[in-house]
């Protein structure tokens, strides 16, 4: 038997610690966005609340 995957809340992508993580790592948007193989502009969008990115995007990116 598999165990299902377990879904995020609603607010899991919160965009103020999305800004908050790039700084502590001393990134820029771009190098942030290299690093998690996403484009620039995505990152920009979810880090001002104007967009989330889906739960494959912040996998993706964590494995960046």
């Amino acid at each position: 038997m598999t165990t299902p995957k377990a879904q995020p809340p609603e607010d899991w992508a919160v965009p103020g610690m999305l800004l908050w993580a790039r700084r502590q790592m001393g990134l820029s948007v771009y190098d942030a966005s290299e690093k998690a193989a996403v484009l620039a502009e995505d990152l920009t969008q979810w880090e001002a609340g104007n967009e989330k990115p889906s739960l494959a995007e912040i996998e993706k990116g964590a494995k960046g």
